[in-house]
């Protein structure tokens, strides 16, 4: 299976704390976490962007678990593209 670069955009409340359970769960499963970026949206609101080299299937996953974190209000697609060596 190919890997791939996959960036998504994430909503979080909870602040800091919720930006910190989305990161706990990306080292628990050893995702390739290449690129991350977290900053305030609005008070207690964070947003989070990410790029993981994973492939189409392991990508489909994550998605899945961050949708079960409480914290997690939306997940949306950033881009997909670039192969791995």
């Amino acid at each position: 299976m190919v890997r791939r670069r996959f960036g998504y955009r994430i909503r979080v409340s909870e602040g800091l704390t919720g930006v910190n359970r989305v990161m706990q769960l990306m080292r628990q499963r050893q995702y390739d976490v290449v690129w991350l970026k977290a900053r305030t949206d609005q008070d207690t609101i964070w947003r989070a962007e990410f790029v993981v080299l994973a492939t189409e299937d392991d990508v489909q996953l994550l998605v899945r678990r961050l949708n079960r974190l409480p914290c997690v209000l939306r997940v949306l697609p950033w881009f997909s593209g670039g192969t791995s060596a």
